[in-house]
Protein backbone atom coordinates (compact mmCIF):
# COMPACT_ATOMS: atom_id res chain seq x y z
CA UNK A 1 0.00 0.00 0.00
CA UNK A 2 1.24 3.22 -1.18
CA UNK A 3 0.96 6.70 -0.08
CA UNK A 4 -0.09 9.23 -2.78
CA UNK A 5 3.05 10.95 -4.09
CA UNK A 6 3.85 14.74 -3.72
CA UNK A 7 3.14 17.21 -6.60
CA UNK A 8 6.99 17.73 -7.08
CA UNK A 9 7.35 14.16 -7.01
CA UNK A 10 5.12 13.48 -9.80
CA UNK A 11 5.87 16.61 -12.00
CA UNK A 12 9.38 15.01 -11.71
CA UNK A 13 8.31 11.78 -13.03
CA UNK A 14 6.15 13.53 -15.87
CA UNK A 15 9.52 15.13 -16.81
CA UNK A 16 11.56 11.84 -16.79
CA UNK A 17 8.55 9.96 -18.84
CA UNK A 18 9.17 13.34 -21.36
CA UNK A 19 12.73 13.56 -21.67
CA UNK A 20 12.35 9.13 -22.12
CA UNK A 21 9.98 9.46 -24.89
CA UNK A 22 11.66 12.58 -26.54
CA UNK A 23 15.12 10.23 -26.56
CA UNK A 24 12.91 6.63 -27.85
CA UNK A 25 11.97 8.76 -31.07
CA UNK A 26 14.87 10.77 -31.36
CA UNK A 27 13.11 13.97 -31.32
CA UNK A 28 14.22 17.06 -28.75
CA UNK A 29 12.02 17.61 -25.79
CA UNK A 30 9.72 20.96 -26.11
CA UNK A 31 11.06 22.94 -23.32
CA UNK A 32 7.32 24.26 -22.80
CA UNK A 33 6.19 20.41 -21.76
CA UNK A 34 9.00 20.05 -18.72
CA UNK A 35 8.19 21.58 -15.31
CA UNK A 36 11.87 21.74 -15.25
CA UNK A 37 12.33 20.72 -11.29
CA UNK A 38 15.86 20.79 -9.16
CA UNK A 39 16.80 16.51 -8.81
CA UNK A 40 14.58 15.66 -5.58
CA UNK A 41 17.60 16.16 -2.21
CA UNK A 42 17.92 12.99 -0.34
CA UNK A 43 17.66 13.31 2.89
CA UNK A 44 21.12 13.10 4.97
CA UNK A 45 20.89 11.88 8.64
CA UNK A 46 21.13 14.83 11.00
CA UNK A 47 23.81 15.91 12.17
CA UNK A 48 24.25 15.68 16.51
CA UNK A 49 26.70 14.48 19.59
CA UNK A 50 24.08 12.09 20.30
CA UNK A 51 21.95 13.11 23.36
CA UNK A 52 19.04 11.96 23.58
CA UNK A 53 17.33 15.89 23.45
CA UNK A 54 18.79 16.01 20.60
CA UNK A 55 18.08 12.53 19.26
CA UNK A 56 14.25 13.49 19.84
CA UNK A 57 14.46 17.22 18.13
CA UNK A 58 16.09 15.08 14.87
CA UNK A 59 13.21 12.52 15.01
CA UNK A 60 10.56 15.55 15.80
CA UNK A 61 11.46 17.22 12.19
CA UNK A 62 11.54 14.10 10.55
CA UNK A 63 8.43 13.17 11.89
CA UNK A 64 6.83 16.53 11.05
CA UNK A 65 7.70 16.58 7.46
CA UNK A 66 7.00 13.05 6.91
CA UNK A 67 3.87 12.45 4.63
CA UNK A 68 2.43 9.55 6.19
CA UNK A 69 2.43 11.37 9.63
CA UNK A 70 -1.01 13.01 10.24
CA UNK A 71 -0.32 13.76 14.04
CA UNK A 72 2.74 13.19 16.85
CA UNK A 73 2.90 14.19 20.13
CA UNK A 74 5.96 15.18 22.27
CA UNK A 75 5.09 13.09 25.37
CA UNK A 76 7.16 14.56 28.37
CA UNK A 77 7.15 12.93 31.66
CA UNK A 78 9.60 13.12 34.34
CA UNK A 79 11.47 16.19 33.16
CA UNK A 80 10.31 18.46 35.85
CA UNK A 81 10.38 17.80 39.44
CA UNK A 82 8.23 18.79 42.47
CA UNK A 83 9.18 19.35 46.30
CA UNK A 84 6.26 17.21 48.27
CA UNK A 85 6.03 18.03 51.84
CA UNK A 86 8.02 15.82 53.19
CA UNK A 87 11.23 16.67 51.19
CA UNK A 88 11.06 14.51 48.64
CA UNK A 89 11.56 15.08 45.16
CA UNK A 90 9.01 13.61 42.62
CA UNK A 91 8.91 13.66 39.19
CA UNK A 92 5.79 15.22 37.68
CA UNK A 93 4.26 13.38 34.98
CA UNK A 94 1.87 15.37 31.94
CA UNK A 95 -0.25 12.55 31.58
CA UNK A 96 -2.25 10.11 33.80
CA UNK A 97 -3.08 6.39 32.78
CA UNK A 98 -6.80 5.75 33.66
CA UNK A 99 -6.49 2.11 32.67
CA UNK A 100 -3.56 -0.37 31.01
CA UNK A 101 -2.95 -4.21 30.73
CA UNK A 102 0.30 -3.74 32.69
CA UNK A 103 2.47 -1.46 34.12
CA UNK A 104 3.32 1.03 31.14
CA UNK A 105 5.85 4.35 30.62
CA UNK A 106 4.16 6.67 27.85
CA UNK A 107 7.32 6.76 25.36
CA UNK A 108 8.34 10.29 23.95
CA UNK A 109 6.70 10.52 20.54
CA UNK A 110 3.14 8.55 19.70
CA UNK A 111 1.07 9.50 16.98
CA UNK A 112 -1.17 8.35 13.61
CA UNK A 113 0.04 7.56 10.05
CA UNK A 114 -1.77 6.85 6.54
CA UNK A 115 -1.92 3.44 5.71
CA UNK A 116 -4.22 3.23 2.30
CA UNK A 117 -7.12 1.42 2.79
CA UNK A 118 -7.96 0.50 -0.88
CA UNK A 119 -6.07 0.16 -4.28
CA UNK A 120 -7.24 3.83 -5.32
CA UNK A 121 -6.65 5.07 -1.64
CA UNK A 122 -9.86 6.41 -1.06
CA UNK A 123 -10.05 5.47 1.83
CA UNK A 124 -7.49 5.80 4.32
CA UNK A 125 -6.78 3.78 7.65
CA UNK A 126 -4.90 5.38 10.77
CA UNK A 127 -2.33 3.27 12.19
CA UNK A 128 -0.76 4.18 15.52
CA UNK A 129 2.95 4.45 16.46
CA UNK A 130 5.20 4.91 19.77
CA UNK A 131 8.64 5.89 19.29
CA UNK A 132 11.27 6.03 22.18
CA UNK A 133 14.09 8.34 21.79
CA UNK A 134 17.74 7.51 23.57
CA UNK A 135 20.61 8.67 23.49
CA UNK A 136 23.16 7.83 20.12
CA UNK A 137 25.39 5.62 22.47
CA UNK A 138 22.38 3.73 23.71
CA UNK A 139 22.64 -0.10 24.63
CA UNK A 140 19.35 -1.53 26.21
CA UNK A 141 19.85 -2.60 29.59
CA UNK A 142 16.88 -5.03 29.14
CA UNK A 143 19.59 -7.48 28.11
CA UNK A 144 21.83 -6.72 31.08
CA UNK A 145 21.83 -10.49 32.83
CA UNK A 146 20.94 -10.99 36.21
CA UNK A 147 23.37 -8.75 38.10
CA UNK A 148 21.66 -5.67 38.04
CA UNK A 149 18.49 -7.64 37.84
CA UNK A 150 15.00 -5.72 37.99
CA UNK A 151 16.41 -3.37 40.99
CA UNK A 152 17.91 -1.73 38.20
CA UNK A 153 16.53 1.88 37.26
CA UNK A 154 17.38 2.18 34.36
CA UNK A 155 15.94 -1.78 33.64
CA UNK A 156 12.62 -1.31 35.23
CA UNK A 157 12.20 2.33 33.07
CA UNK A 158 12.95 0.54 29.52
CA UNK A 159 10.66 -2.56 30.56
CA UNK A 160 7.96 -0.39 30.91
CA UNK A 161 8.18 1.75 27.81
CA UNK A 162 8.90 -1.67 25.84
CA UNK A 163 5.50 -2.66 27.55
CA UNK A 164 3.90 0.44 25.81
CA UNK A 165 5.61 -0.65 22.28
CA UNK A 166 4.48 -3.74 22.29
CA UNK A 167 1.10 -3.31 22.80
CA UNK A 168 0.67 -0.71 19.89
CA UNK A 169 2.49 -3.42 18.16
CA UNK A 170 -0.60 -5.66 19.44
CA UNK A 171 -3.07 -3.75 17.75
CA UNK A 172 -1.93 -3.27 14.38
CA UNK A 173 0.69 -0.39 14.95
CA UNK A 174 4.69 0.35 14.49
CA UNK A 175 7.05 1.29 17.14
CA UNK A 176 10.36 0.55 18.86
CA UNK A 177 13.68 2.17 20.55
CA UNK A 178 15.40 4.14 17.88
CA UNK A 179 19.04 6.10 18.34
CA UNK A 180 18.80 8.37 15.05
CA UNK A 181 15.84 9.94 13.03
CA UNK A 182 16.36 7.67 10.31
CA UNK A 183 15.38 4.87 12.65
CA UNK A 184 12.50 6.96 13.39
CA UNK A 185 11.67 7.20 10.00
CA UNK A 186 12.35 3.02 9.73
CA UNK A 187 9.64 2.34 12.11
CA UNK A 188 7.17 4.65 10.05
CA UNK A 189 7.83 3.03 6.58
CA UNK A 190 7.97 -0.37 7.76
CA UNK A 191 4.30 -0.85 6.58
CA UNK A 192 4.71 0.15 3.11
Amino acid sequence: MRVKKSLSDTLRANDQAIRNLAAMTGKPVPPELLNNLPPKQVRAAAKYEGSESEVQAACIQQLRAHPQVIMCLRMNSGAAEWETPKGDLVPIFFHRWIKAPEDMLMVDLFGFMHEAGDVFGVRSRKIPFAIECKESQWRPALGTGAKLGERNPLFIKEKKQWAFIQFIKSIGGVGGFVTSDLQAQAIIEERN
